[in-house]
């Protein structure tokens, strides 16, 4: 299942947004290693609607003064949520992003 590929302002940032699948929505956070659509993406997609953002400061995403540590990221994917208007949602992070919670 290929998912759509848009960018997302968050605030005064700009992130890298991969968005596919159907049903119950679920927010994969990626690892130091960078974002993207990896293969088992597609797996959960089949159950979900996978959210797949590039944190802040990764690949085409914007490198904001801001971000410092962790604690910066926690607060923006807090706003990341307001913005979808997302209230309930599954939280799935690798390395980085499972700091992130």
């Amino acid at each position: 299942m290929a998912p759509t590929e848009d960018f997302l302002r968050v605030g005064d940032t700009r992130i890298h947004l991969f968005l596919g699948g159907r049903g119950r929505p679920l927010v994969i956070l990626h690892g130091a290693g960078g974002g993207g659509w990896l293969r088992f993406h597609d797996l959960i997609a089949r159950r979900f609607t996978v959210y797949a953002p590039v944190h802040p400061g990764f690949g085409a995403s914007d490198d904001p003064d801001w971000l410092e540590g962790v604690d910066d990221l926690v607060l923006f994917y807090l706003e990341f949520l307001d913005t979808l208007g997302l209230k309930r949602v599954h939280l799935l992070g690798t390395s980085l992003g499972g700091c992130v919670r």
